[in-house]
């Protein structure tokens, strides 16, 4: 539900970011926050007739911290998470700059990001209906989780052989929808075979701060890497 969403949003700027501008296509915002703000308060209101439950007993707040300093099997999977999006985010960088430079025209832009980003929605829905689950039955479970980094960094190596925005809107673009989909079934695979506590405490760790974390250090690194070439980038 959440992908046709994104794939109806992705639609108003490609079909009326030129037309109306930029800034008027956020007037389709209104309506829909409305709706949002009426079924918050239907919700609100059902609520009051479901029957109360209680509220877990506070834990320990640094079981999950604890949890991955003991075992390296979640260290990994951390680490697996934190260069994902650093690498994702990167390249988010590196594509927006790309686009701004052949887009200089806003409204444009705005256009083109909307037909992007439709397509992404589009294949993302796609592998979470049907493609992840043919992945993993017919290319298998370990050799899934080497087969998507490989083939990301060949989308790296091609653009850094050939750096393009047709080519660097292929390599982003598959970042993008494997990371809403099959890198994140993967990711959630890892933790089939761990204890009930490490599930939940340090998984909620990782979902939570190392995706923020990761995204903090990326921005950092773009900074630093603004010292010396926008090229560097697509290196790291």
């Amino acid at each position: 539900v959440g992908g046709l969403g994104s794939i109806m949003g992705s639609l108003v700027p490609t079909l009326f970011a030129v037309q109306m501008g930029s800034s008027k296509i956020l007037l389709f915002n209104l309506p829909m926050y409305l709706l949002v703000m009426l079924f918050y308060a239907g919700v609100m209101r059902l609520s009051k007739s479901l029957p109360s439950q209680k509220l877990p007993e506070k834990g320990d707040k640094s079981g999950g911290v604890k949890l991955i300093r003991q075992s390296k099997y979640l260290q990994f999977i951390l680490l697996i998470v934190i260069l994902m999006q650093i690498a994702s985010n990167l390249l988010d960088y590196r594509f927006n700059h790309m686009v701004q430079t052949s887009y200089p025209n806003c409204d444009v832009r705005t256009q083109f990001y909307g037909q992007f980003w439709g397509v992404i929605h589009t294949v993302n829905l796609c592998l979470q209906f049907v493609g992840s689950f043919l992945c993993v039955k017919l290319i298998g479970l370990k050799k899934s989780h080497v087969y998507l980094p490989l083939l990301l960094l060949i989308n790296s190596m091609a653009f850094l052989a050939m750096p393009t925005l047709a080519v660097m809107c292929m390599a982003y673009g598959t970042v993008k929808a494997f990371d809403y989909s099959l890198f994140a079934i993967l990711k959630e695979m890892l933790y089939v075979p761990l204890r009930p506590e490490e599930k939940f405490k340090a998984k909620a760790v990782i979902d939570v701060f190392a995706y923020r974390s990761a995204k903090a250090l990326a921005s950092c690194a773009v900074l630093g890497l603004q010292l010396f070439a926008i090229s560097v980038i697509s290196w790291v």
